[in-house]
């Protein structure tokens, strides 16, 4: 409560998040939204899952061990936070609190939450075993291609037909780079547009497959769209 601001990425009032509480307040805390710094460490944990502290044995709490890691390998301040939808609140917005309330200055310039890889309608995890690896596909790249065909914030359902659609999408843009002529490089600039509109990726690879059937379209060109889509074009 004493940051000012809290909520503002997930769009949540400190009202509404206190009308909506439905777990017992911990003895000590002195609002019930504070979250967990540093978690006690409990005798039947492992040794290497608990160090020594001034608050006593324990470990950092999920959202300071994010904030730990941002902060040792990007700095105080970062352009790009990505993540997946489900959290902006509360990891997120705790992440914002405790960086910023330490540094003062804003943890990350852009947040971008992806939505989830479904089959069936449901999120892909390990728990409901409905996953398939990646290492497991005839063609890894083609699941790339496929999950370009979605906005990075909605979600997308994998399917084998889907993703059978996606490896002769793939292959077409082989094809095209292939037969294309060694001639200098040439592209409308209109046609990288759709990559400033909220990185619609989608758009962006039907413009470059339509421009890839014209005489226009050189093997250079095609080796700078894969410098941004990275999908071994000339494989």
């Amino acid at each position: 409560r004493k940051f000012p601001g809290y909520g503002k990425l997930s769009g949540k009032s400190l009202d509404e998040l206190r009308a909506g509480e439905r777990v017992a307040v911990a003895d000590g805390k002195e609002d019930p939204l504070d979250f967990v710094l540093w978690k006690s460490a409990k005798d039947s944990e492992p040794d290497e899952a608990k160090w020594p502290s001034a608050y006593g044995s324990g470990r950092p709490g999920w959202h300071i061990e994010c904030s730990a890691m941002g902060c040792e390998m990007l700095g105080e301040s970062f352009d790009i936070h990505g993540g997946g939808a489900d959290l902006p609140f509360p990891h997120h917005e705790n992440e914002i609190a405790q960086s910023e309330g330490v540094f003062g200055k804003p943890l990350a310039q852009v947040w971008m939450h992806n939505g989830f890889v479904t089959r069936d309608n449901e999120k892909m995890s390990k728990s409901l075993k409905n996953f398939t690896r990646v290492l497991d596909l005839d063609d890894p790249m083609a699941f790339k291609f496929l999950c370009y065909q979605t906005n990075y914030r909605k979600q997308m359902e994998f399917t084998t037909e889907s993703y059978d659609g996606a490896k002769k999408g793939l292959s077409r843009l082989r094809n095209l780079a292939g037969a294309a002529p060694e001639d200098e490089d040439f592209s409308p600039e209109e046609l990288w547009q759709p990559l400033f509109n909220d990185l619609n990726v989608a758009e962006f690879l039907a413009g470059v497959m339509t421009f890839g059937q014209t005489p226009e379209a050189t093997k250079d060109f095609f080796a700078h769209v894969d410098s941004v889509l990275a999908l071994d074009i000339f494989k």
